[in-house]
């Protein structure tokens, strides 16, 4: 009762206040501070205004005085004739950061847009070509940009003049005249950044240096916290002396202290400061900003630092592959990835992506200046050694086709992880080149690697894009490939679809080992399909396999092995086990003699499967006990979860609970990474009959209901699953009435 009149009374009430809320109008403020936008002005044009200012660096600290000036420029750009200002300094000092800074607070003091370029390495040539930009940007919709170049200075001149804009030139170099580009009038204004003082009268020029120690501290408390900047002030001081007060520097190397509690300060400023120092050759002390990056560099293990110390091959901010510094390096482009990774994440390269989608690199020139003052320091070889290193892998050709045969690959580098490293590093070496036939048959490698690894979605994008790519008379491959997919998705219709038109390309172009591939494919499909008449069908598949692979003669030794395994599991879904293990020990005797370690491993886990079925357990388990073994060497976790599979069902056969449940916890929690929902599903209900021998029914009930809910989201779920899940219906449902009856039970006794 107390509860009911709370509702009555507290509920309309708070549905008043709340009404009352709603209808108040809301403040809407606009944020204050160096990272704030102002709102701009109403455009003074009916169309789209330029507004093309990067945003604003977070974090940004310091440079108040410079701030000041600059303001004070703009101000008095009218009264001074001025209309041009510039910003100099050392490389990474923080000119851009202070110069988008300041635009930002300005912008709404120039209505008619705010344009932004970066010219790192511009020519004179570039000065027309700015014009331009600026005459497309600011002149009425529609209007030309004026063909010669006295025209473009004259409209250029009377844009700047009659229209309220800011131009940003970014990395300026020496060789561009700035009197060139100055507005027209003082209501537009060109701010310019550049390494060196422009020295030009009409120009003021101002340094800009390295942080004080106040602008130094508050960079450590913006990225540290003030606790910790009070707590270890002097150890903190010292190593921002070490970075010799360089904001670029010191924010990478606090952001790594900050993530990397194994390090304190004072040992980060120990190793600093105990590195080898390189004196120029005039005696001269050296360049007080190369050492900037020390603290840094300290922080990275070897590898890092010999990967940081290559890249002064590079040039600053044009983007380079990581396989071009794994070349540099001489390590395999995995290890080369993994290495540009670390010194991105360091901050000492800017990770970035290609239009053709593999991974590029850029470093700035700062860090590319560091690298080459550290490799000197270290006594490396000459930068001529590692470009030569790099123009040898331009200049490497593609394979031929057949060499990215599976077979083939796993001979070559032994592990399916190696030889999926390999292709996808060819992957990225013909999207360098553009080379669309290399493309597509590493795409259709990596289809067949990852088809059986498991990772079906990823296979599946691999073959369309082979079957986008490549030439219709190779098609054959990547459409196996995607049948192959359906069958282990249960779509058998799509397989055998995919599996007609591979084998109609693959007559046309007469390659009969393929033939031999897509016939062991379809009899495969057909006998797990079990439709009628699909068992006579996949007999007569495996019969006409028969003739062409003895026609094949020598050219078809290496798939012996592949097509008995086929043959073997055909045999066994026609629950003929004794042509199973016949089929199957030929093909384990092949695979032996050929050296195919990861067709004998299939191949034991099928013999495993039949020896299940005829009640040969200790055979079973010896068999797959040797796929597993096989399975771990090839470093391939989805065949070793089923050899664990055939393991758990063996155990549970013999009523050995404790160790199927091991086993199959193992195989559960492989198949659960590598996305194959079908077997995960079976493995989860064997798993729970492990549970209700060991008595753990309250888990074993949780996890047939798992198992039946990931059933129904699958696509054909067949008559085998729907029994399941009636038993595991008929099992919630026993165990939810018998709660039932024993909470009325326990009622009717209290009451009474």
């Amino acid at each position: 009762m107390v509860g009911l009149v709370a509702m009555l009374v507290v509920v309309p009430a708070a549905a008043v206040l709340l009404v009352a809320r709603l209808s108040q109008p809301r403040a809407v403020s606009q944020p204050i501070g160096p990272h704030s936008q102002p709102a701009a002005r109403t455009p003074s044009r009916p169309y789209l205004v330029p507004r093309e200012l990067p945003p604003a660096p977070r974090g940004f600290v310091g440079r108040l005085r410079e701030l000041e000036w600059l303001a004070d420029s703009v101000a008095a750009r009218a009264a001074k004739g001025t209309t041009a200002i510039a910003i100099y300094g050392a490389p990474g000092i923080g000119k851009s950061a202070l110069s988008i800074t300041f635009a930002h607070h300005v912008a709404d003091r120039f209505p008619d847009g705010q344009l932004y370029v970066h010219l790192w390495k511009a020519s004179r040539d570039s000065i027309d070509g700015l014009r331009a930009y600026v005459i497309r940007a600011l002149a009425q919709p529609g209007e030309e940009v004026p063909g010669n170049e006295q025209d473009r200075e004259r409209r250029y001149r009377e844009l700047t003049r009659d229209k309220a804009a800011l131009i940003l030139l970014d990395d300026v170099p020496a060789s561009l005249d700035l009197g060139a580009l100055r507005p027209g009038g003082h209501k537009s204004v060109l701010i310019v950044t550049c390494r060196d003082d422009p020295g030009r009268p009409d120009v003021p020029a101002r340094e800009l240096g390295p942080l004080s120690e106040r602008e130094a501290f508050d960079l450590l408390r913006a990225v540290m916290g003030s606790r910790r900047v009070e707590r270890e002030e002097k150890q903190l001081g010292e190593l921002a002396g070490v970075c010799d007060g360089h904001p670029q520097a010191l924010r990478v190397v606090v952001t790594a202290v900050a993530q990397r509690t194994d390090w304190t300060v004072d040992r980060i400023t120990e190793r600093a400061r105990s590195l080898p120092l390189v004196t120029p050759a005039d005696g001269a002390p050296p360049v007080r900003h190369e050492q900037a990056f020390d603290a840094v560099y300290v922080m990275l293990t070897s590898d890092e630092q010999k990967a940081l110390r290559a890249l002064r091959i590079f040039a600053p901010l044009v983007p380079f592959s990581p396989r071009e510094l794994a070349a540099a390096l001489r390590v395999d482009d995995a290890r080369g990835g993994r290495l540009a990774a670390s010194l991105a994440d360091a901050g000492l390269l800017e990770l970035l992506t290609s239009g053709s989608g593999t991974p590029t690199c850029r470093a700035r020139d700062i860090v590319v200046r560091y690298a080459a003052y550290r490799a000197r320091a270290e006594n490396d070889p000459e930068p001529g050694v590692l470009l030569a290193r790099v123009k040898r892998l331009s200049r490497q050709k593609p394979p031929a086709a057949g060499e990215y045969d599976m077979d083939l690959l796993l001979k070559k580098y032994g592990t399916f992880k190696r030889a999926s490293e390999a292709v996808r590093g060819a992957l990225a070496a013909a999207r360098e080149k553009q080379d669309v036939s290399w493309e597509a048959a590493a795409c259709i490698a990596l289809a067949e690697l990852n088809c059986d690894l498991g990772h079906l979605t990823a296979a599946e994008d691999h073959a369309n894009r082979a079957l986008t790519l490549g030439e219709a008379g190779g098609h054959a491959r990547p459409l196996r490939c995607l049948a192959r997919i359906e069958h282990r998705r249960h779509r058998f219709d799509a397989a055998l679809e995919h599996v007609r038109e591979a084998m109609r390309i693959a007559v046309a172009g007469e390659d009969r080992a393929e033939q031999v591939r897509i016939l062991g494919e379809q009899a495969f499909v057909l006998a797990l399909r079990d439709a009628p008449g699909d068992r006579k069908e996949a007999a007569e598949v495996i019969e006409t396999g028969d003739r062409l692979l003895r026609d094949l003669g020598t050219e078809g030794e290496r798939l012996r092995a592949e097509f008995g395994w086929r043959k073997g599991n055909v045999a066994f879904y026609a629950r003929d086990y004794r042509a199973a293990l016949s089929a199957l020990d030929e093909a384990k005797r092949q695979a032996a003699q050929h050296g195919q370690p990861w067709f004998g491993a299939w191949i034991d886990q099928t013999r495993a499967r039949v020896a299940l079925r005829t009640e040969a357990f200790e055979p079973g388990a010896r068999h797959a006990s040797e796929g597993l073994k096989s399975f771990t060497a090839l470093h391939h976790r989805f065949g070793a979860a089923h050899c664990y599979y055939r393991l758990g069902e063996i155990y549970l056969a013999e009523g050995r609970a404790a160790e199927a449940g091991t086993a199959l916890r193992q195989a559960l929690e492989s198949f659960r990474n590598c996305g194959d929902r079908w077997i995960e599903g079976g493995v989860a209900l064997r798993l729970a009959a492990a549970y209700r021998l060991k008595g753990m029914k309250g888990e074993a009930v949780r996890l047939q209901h798992a198992a039946f809910l990931s059933y129904r989201r699958l696509d054909g779920w067949g008559r085998t699953t729907r029994n399941a899940a009636r038993a595991l219906l008929r099992t919630v449902f026993t165990r939810r009435s018998r709660t039932r009856r024993s909470r009325r039970t326990t009622i009717t006794t209290k009451r009474a």
